[in-house]
């Protein structure tokens, strides 16, 4: 890759010889006339030939920095557009508050996630999150306490996730996390539960200490299904029935074959 100053080098060597150029002819141009001058008579082809050289060279010299700045101003304009594409990709696909994925970016995983589960026989796992006692908070304190604290849940929830696993924000106080490649419900069950203890942990928000659970629902590939939005709606159903079953638990959307029950659940 081309340094800037060793690109300008051939541009430089133009422009300084075009400006030399015009110097040396501007002096041929000044002799010439001093000696028409002094010895009168018809006007000399040279002087005028000299004439045409500085304006040549004045002109080249001028046209490669007019040149120059262009291709400069050019390239500016070329990377402040790849700068807004960028940003304009980075909205569309996360949440401008928290800067987790959004909705979009989380079914566009998803679907990915799913079909390589199918084609290679693999298990995976959606968990759905709801905030317990989120609506309480930004209601009594506002909603620029309520943000930051949604803030301080998604910084949690990065750091309790595993490297592989997919978190999004996808609505007011509603995230997905997605497992993929997990051996069984019980490696699903294992991280359910660390969130479940993680978010309950007391925030430092605005000189508030706030408490804010999460209920969680769990639906899987291939048990419940290897549609995103089917699992997206039965994960939504046993959120709703963790909720049902005191908060800040988590619940499988079926039971596992040889389970009585119809959902498992850990209430912290």
């Amino acid at each position: 890759m081309k340094r800037p100053f060793a690109s300008a080098i051939p541009l430089l060597v133009i422009v300084a010889g075009a400006f030399l150029l015009a110097a040396a002819a501007g002096y041929a141009f000044v002799q010439e006339l001093r000696g028409w001058l002094g010895r009168g008579g018809p006007f000399p082809p040279s002087v005028l030939m000299h004439a045409l050289v500085i304006f040549a060279a004045l002109l080249l010299g001028s046209a490669m920095v007019l040149l120059r700045r262009a291709q400069a101003e050019l390239r500016n304009a070329a990377l402040q557009l790849e700068r807004d594409a960028q940003r304009l990709s980075f909205l569309a696909h996360h949440d401008t508050l928290t800067g987790l994925p959004n909705r979009a970016m989380f079914a566009e995983r998803a679907r990915e996630a799913v079909a390589h589960a199918r084609r290679h026989e693999k298990n995976a796992a959606l968990l759905f999150l709801d905030l317990d006692g989120f609506k309480e908070v930004n209601d009594k304190l506002g909603h620029d306490t309520g943000d930051a604290l949604l803030k301080a849940i998604a910084a949690r929830l990065r750091a309790a996730v595993r490297g592989d696993d997919f978190v999004a924000r996808i609505g007011g106080d509603e995230f997905c996390v997605l497992l993929q490649d997990i051996a069984d419900r019980g490696e699903a069950a294992s991280v359910a539960q660390k969130l479940v203890l993680e978010l309950g942990k007391p925030y430092r928000i605005a000189e508030h200490d706030l408490v804010c659970g999460a209920s969680i629902g769990i639906a899987c590939v291939p048990h419940d299904g290897d549609d995103v939005d089917t699992l997206l709606r039965l994960a939504d159903k046993a959120m709703y029935r963790a909720k049902g079953r005191g908060r800040n638990s988590y619940q499988f959307f079926s039971a596992a074959p040889g389970e009585k029950t119809t959902a498992k659940a850990l209430v912290h």
